[in-house]
């Protein structure tokens, strides 16, 4: 009899334990459905709450938002860094704008754009970019001005269609093969993080503040609320570990496969000391200056400029150098173009 009543007991205590646990989980899963459901209704308040300044142009199947100011030629388009937006370039637009056409644009997944279909690659971002360009009715030969990734994209696009591409300015670009040399084990926490932040926004913890994005920095108190925003979505970080997945492939291969760069105005502007790059790898600054005065040599009207800025967003710091350095290759391709007419 005792034995029955000792083994009734053990039922009854387990049968309890399943029951909390049972609650525990439908607990965590009906939470979690909540917090997507509010991230999906917030999402969508935030659309027409901040409408995009832009247009939203269809380049197969989803729209990208390209905004544009200024009149003349060459245009210049502006393409960003990993996971920034086309509001970061602050005030560097309305200054270009003032003697040329100036595009910025959100690449997929950021901004006000549409995320993309399939898996990101080099050669689709700068499809994207070629489709929307001819979409949206902006006629080049263009001025491309690629900051971080931006600039790899940049680069590519003048060798895949250099009759496009007037002329390069490169803010920070990396080395071709620069973070294929990052250690493995923090090339595995880098893609942790970003993982961990999609996951976060999917469920809503970065709207409720649970985790949060530093917003980017250099920018007016009001652009940088408005960043913020738009970085809450799930879609902005999908994008971002797209675009890192590729980033972290031999590019090299990538840019020599599209052939090479053409011979036009190219100005490579990099801080003098790279001091955000010493803690990747020993030796990660002075490999990173050697691949910025590598990339200076890739055209023979290549140069190097040197800032003192030290920043991963200095261009918002040297707004002056950078809109000097664009409005003189403007003036060049200008005056080249009046020579071979």
């Amino acid at each position: 009899m005792g034995r029955l009543r000792s083994k009734s007991r053990k039922g009854t205590g387990l049968s309890k334990i399943t029951r909390w646990v049972g609650l525990a989980i439908g607990g965590v899963t009906a939470a979690l459905g909540a917090g997507a459901a509010i991230q999906s209704i917030a999402s969508a308040r935030d659309k027409r709450r901040y409408p995009a300044p832009g247009r939203l142009v269809d380049v197969g199947g989803y729209r990208l938002h390209i905004a544009c100011l200024g009149r003349g030629q060459p245009p210049v388009v502006m393409d960003a860094g990993i996971g920034s937006l086309a509001l970061e370039w602050g005030i560097l637009p309305p200054e270009i704008a003032r003697f040329t056409t100036v595009c910025t644009y959100d690449r997929a997944g950021y901004g006000w754009s549409d995320p993309a279909r399939g898996r990101r690659s080099l050669p689709q971002a700068v499809e994207d970019l070629r489709h929307l360009l001819h979409a949206a009715g902006v006629e080049g030969p263009y001025l491309l001005v690629g900051h971080s990734l931006g600039g790899l994209h940049a680069q590519y696009y003048a060798r895949r269609y250099p009759e496009q591409v007037a002329g390069l300015v490169l803010l920070d670009a990396p080395p071709p093969d620069f973070y294929t040399r990052l250690p493995r084990r923090f090339a595995r926490r880098w893609d942790l993080q970003r993982r961990q932040r999609w996951l976060a926004a999917r469920f809503g913890l970065t709207r409720l503040g649970l985790l949060t994005e530093r917003p980017p920095i250099g920018l007016p108190p009001e652009a940088q609320r408005l960043a913020s925003r738009l970085n809450l979505p799930p879609s902005y970080w999908r994008a971002y570990i797209g675009e890192a997945a590729y980033l972290n492939k031999d590019m090299a291969a990538m840019l020599a496969e599209a052939g090479p760069l053409p011979a036009i105005p190219l100005a490579v502007i990099t801080p003098h000391a790279a001091l955000w790059a010493q803690a990747l790898f020993p030796g990660a600054a002075e490999t990173w200056l050697e691949g910025q005065r590598a990339l200076a040599q890739l055209s023979p009207r290549g140069r190097l400029l040197f800032t003192q800025a030290t920043g991963p967003h200095f261009f918002q710091e040297e707004t002056e150098l950078i809109v000097r350095t664009v409005r003189e290759m403007v003036e060049e391709i200008r005056h080249s173009s009046q020579e071979v007419s």
